[in-house]
């Protein structure tokens, strides 16, 4: 999946551009749906008990990883942080209410659109490729770490 290649090296890059180390970064799959998310926290826990942290692909799997910490007793964001992306209508629903990297899908229609229309007119043009700055929505399933609080 191009999208979830993307998004994981964007972590990476930026847990770098903080001075972190993102070469041993766990990575787990999902399915981005919530029973994957659920899935994969286990998985990842598993391999790395002490994450207090995760970035997941979409809403749907945050929302299945948040199911999943629930039931196994971690606090969020007390014990783990975690942040989706979508931004999906359920993310401001489900407590706490969820993290999430917002696209700017009304711009993304119009290029599609536009693109499209190009295309058809020419269609031997050149394919482009654009990236839209995302914005990150702060909500309650995100706190820093606190290294001595009672966990």
């Amino acid at each position: 999946n191009t999208a979830a290649g993307e998004r994981e090296l964007g972590v990476r890059t930026a847990l770098q551009r903080r001075g972190l180390p993102a070469a041993g970064l766990p990575v787990v799959a999902g399915d981005g749906h919530v029973g994957g998310g659920e899935r994969a926290l286990r998985e990842l826990l598993t391999l790395a008990p002490q994450v207090t942290a995760l970035v997941c692909y979409n809403d749907l799997t945050a929302i299945g990883a948040m199911r999943a910490a629930a039931a196994l007793g971690r606090r969020l964001p007390r014990d783990l942080s975690v942040i989706g992306f979508d931004d999906v209508d359920l993310a401001a629903l489900v407590e706490p209410p969820l993290t999430t990297v917002v696209q700017d899908t009304p711009a993304m229609g119009r290029w599609a659109v536009e693109q499209l229309t190009q295309r058809l007119a020419d269609p031997g043009g050149e394919a482009q490729v654009v990236r839209l700055t995302p914005t990150l929505c702060v909500r309650a399933s995100t706190a820093p770490y606190v290294t001595d609080a009672p966990r």
